[in-house]
């Protein structure tokens, strides 16, 4: 007798009958074959229920159906997802003209979750298996799947100087870092942290993490001076978490892990400012102390907005930055009220600051601009 059963086949694994449920790959090619096509002249297949991420328009919308092989392809949608599909042959009917309900059935798809567990679809009766959903929630209840929220607050927070930035300037030392981890849900039951550095000077000790992984004090100093023309030096931690319910009747060993970094850069300084002169020295802006008529901010490229107040004399505008390739080589300037103003390119100075000599490339207004004005100028 025909039968309207199918097989499910996840890109090149191998081929599922159904039921019970057919577990496929997010983002695999999925092929669906009517498994006996003995005495079958037409044959449909729709999927007509999904869980609550998607819907059976959207599923449908990706299903191409073969009609002469009985075939249907698609490709799998994300992890946690289920869905419910109906196959129904020669219309329903039997050869009578009456409708007959064994020439239709209903089957289930899935893509497990992040914890190697499925999800139920709405309508869902016995498509999962001989027991239904029945195991699907129940295994959750005995703690088959670990449902808490489990990302950090997306941040650690450093030691002082500098305050809550991440940015120190070339030359600084940090003694003693302090990195702190912040958890929504629950705190994790293990962790590790690992590191990498780049162009660091001195490189500070990791702990080994110990409950409630929420606080990490490091021994030794870190600091960095960085070579001229190269890009800022940079010191990352890592922390996994891993969270094991621990409670589980039916996989004890489950476990999620979670990963958060965060990097310190040892950034310089850019500097905004005008003067008279149609050319500057280092000394012209910066000589132990900033230099009137110019300001300047640590960051770590050339983009950002600049504002000065020219005095009531006549004053070119100039902006510095250091020649590493992280900054703009040509930084488009727009200034908030001179439609085309333009810029010139001059020879790179040199500045020493905090111990550290850096080159910086200098470009400066083609010609004066107002005296006792604001002046703020867009780079990008």
């Amino acid at each position: 007798m025909p039968s309207p059963l199918c097989t499910v086949k996840d890109g090149s694994g191998a081929i599922q009958t159904t039921p019970p449920v057919a577990t496929v790959t997010p983002s695999n090619s999925v092929e669906i074959v009517l498994a006996d096509a003995t005495g079958v002249s037409t044959w449909s297949i729709t999927c007509i229920y999904t869980d609550e991420t998607t819907t059976p328009a959207a599923i449908n919308a990706l299903l191409t159906v073969l009609g002469p092989s009985k075939t249907a392809i698609f490709t799998a949608p994300q992890a946690g997802t289920a869905m419910i599909f109906q196959s129904v042959i020669n219309g329903g009917l039997n050869a009578n003209g009456a409708t007959d309900p064994s020439l239709t059935c209903t089957f289930k798809i899935s893509t497990l979750t992040a914890y190697g567990t499925h999800v139920v679809a709405a309508n869902e009766t016995s498509e999962h298996g001989s027991s239904g959903w029945l195991p699907v929630l129940n295994n959750a209840s005995r703690g088959a799947a670990f449902t808490g929220a489990l990302s950090f607050f997306p941040s650690f927070y450093k030691s002082s100087p500098d305050g809550s930035a991440l940015i120190y300037r070339r030359g600084d030392s940090i003694s003693t870092p302090t990195f702190q981890a912040r958890y929504v849900g629950t705190i994790p039951t293990s962790a590790t942290l690992s590191t990498a550095s780049f162009a660091c000077s001195s490189t500070p000790t990791a702990p080994t993490p110990s409950t409630p992984f929420e606080s990490f004090a490091f021994s030794g100093s870190l600091s960095a001076t960085g070579s001229d023309g190269v890009n800022d030096p940079s010191y990352t931690v890592t922390l996994n978490a891993t969270y094991n319910p621990g409670k589980s009747n039916v996989d004890p060993s489950l476990s999620v892990t979670k990963t958060l970094s965060q990097t310190i850069y040892f950034a310089s300084d850019v500097y905004f400012g005008y003067s008279s002169g149609t050319s500057i020295t280092a000394t012209n802006v910066y000589s132990g102390s900033l230099v009137t008529g110019f300001t300047d901010r640590l960051q770590r490229a050339s983009a950002g907005t600049f504002s000065v107040t020219t005095p009531g004399t006549a004053q070119y505008l100039y902006f510095l930055v250091p020649t590493s390739s992280q900054y703009t080589t040509f930084p488009a300037f727009a200034h908030a009220t001179i439609a085309n103003l333009s810029w010139t390119s001059h020879l790179p100075i040199t500045i020493t600051r905090n111990g550290v000599t850096r080159t910086y490339n200098v470009w400066r207004t083609s010609s004066t601009v107002a005296t006792n004005t604001t002046h703020t100028v867009t780079v990008s």
